[in-house]
């Protein structure tokens, strides 16, 4: 059985990963932590909240701590622990404190929770998120989440944001706080091949829908391929421009246009082992004052409403939360996205209210053009 500090210098010797640090001060923590459980000594105020810019390894360095622990602990994207947090209030619904019962269950299967992404967009949602953590935390829960900002920045500028508060302070008090800041992005250190993301080149004659179009033939090869078929996901129809087995070709606007969910690609993600979209238009731009009701996600927790106030977004915002809501959910089910897009990577968002997220999405992007993320597709 390998520690993390243990599989984190494997990883830099076998793999070449550069040593780095603010990892090497993460992997510390996440160390101690460790052995603490395998003394079944674990102190309170132990739980780990590691933050910093994209591109730091703040997921790695997590999922060595994981995978030291090897099957005693429950790793979930945010996305996914907010869907199974809503879901079972359904199921306890009419009980008398049913979060109580939801945060029993959860801990019946396992003590350790390691929380990919946190973040807070609806006061709905941060609200219900701060009640539940409160509650693991009074029945023991060990927590290790990562997150690109620090505690005192989560939901900041949000609706009612000083009803969430408290549920800082609670982090802040109950989690060790450490940044991962270092000076070295690894996904940009690979020095990867772009043979995901096609864009067309100037002088050429064939478009970048053509080659994705092609590349998924390619990847296809003799198997029969379905054309322009309709999935139903969470019980809507999206239409499919070409499917082959766990191969599916999307447009841009059958995904991100329209009343669509981070249930949608969590959905999509389980029956997908690589996705190919088409018509990935340019997003962002100019900003525009409107009124909006609803957090990050539409549809989301749709029961739940918080009042309505003036809120600037740029033209396409809409789209770009749910592209990143996508990204996210593949990149953390290992799920291929082949993509032919009107711009190159860095003018692909033009600025507007989910600049900060975006980064996180581009960032993911380039990582998903690499070896070791594509042998784990087609």
């Amino acid at each position: 059985m390998s520690s993390p500090l243990q599989i984190y210098r494997a990883d830099i010797q076998l793999k070449g990963y550069l040593q780095d640090p603010a990892q090497a001060q993460a992997i510390t923590a996440l160390e101690r932590l460790y052995q603490s459980i395998e003394r079944g000594s674990v102190a309170s105020g132990s739980s780990l909240y590691l933050w910093g810019p994209v591109g730091r390894g703040k997921t790695y360095v997590m999922d060595c701590f994981y995978r030291a622990l090897q099957g005693r602990a429950q790793r979930l994207h945010y996305y996914r622990f907010m869907q199974y947090l809503h879901r079972q209030l359904r199921v306890y619904q009419g009980n008398k404190d049913p979060l109580v019962l939801v945060a029993k269950e959860l801990l019946k299967k396992h003590k350790v929770l390691c929380l990919d992404e946190f973040f807070v967009s609806d006061i709905a949602d941060a609200m219900l998120l701060g009640r539940l953590l409160k509650v693991l935390f009074e029945q023991g829960l060990v927590l290790v989440t990562t997150s690109n900002v620090e505690p005192a920045e989560l939901y900041r500028d949000g609706l009612q944001r000083d009803r969430f508060l408290p549920a800082i302070a609670m982090l802040e008090q109950q989690l060790q706080i450490i940044s991962l800041r270092g000076e070295i992005d690894h996904r940009l250190a690979k020095g990867l091949k772009f043979s995901n993301y096609y864009v067309a080149q100037s002088g050429s004659s064939i478009t970048a829908n053509a080659q994705v179009v092609q590349r998924f033939n390619r990847d296809a090869g003799d198997r029969p391929v379905s054309c322009d078929l309709a999935l139903s996901i969470e019980s809507r129809s999206i239409e499919c421009l070409y499917q082959c087995e766990d191969l599916y070709c999307f447009s841009f606007q059958q995904l991100f246009v329209g009343p669509r969910s981070a249930n949608d690609y969590i959905a999509l993600s389980k029956i997908a082992g690589c996705i190919y979209l088409l018509d990935v238009p340019q997003l962002g731009g100019i900003l525009n004052e409107r009124k909006v009701a609803r957090g990050t996600e539409d549809t989301y927790n749709i029961n739940q409403r918080v009042a309505n106030r003036p809120f600037v977004m740029a033209k396409g915002d809409d789209e770009a939360r749910r592209f990143i809501s996508f990204i996210d959910e593949m990149y953390d089910q290992k799920t291929l996205v082949v993509m032919a897009v009107a711009v190159e990577l860095p003018q692909l968002y033009l600025g507007g209210r989910v600049e900060f997220e975006f980064q996180r999405a581009s960032s993911r992007i380039i990582e998903m053009q690499g070896i070791q993320y594509c042998s784990n597709g087609i």
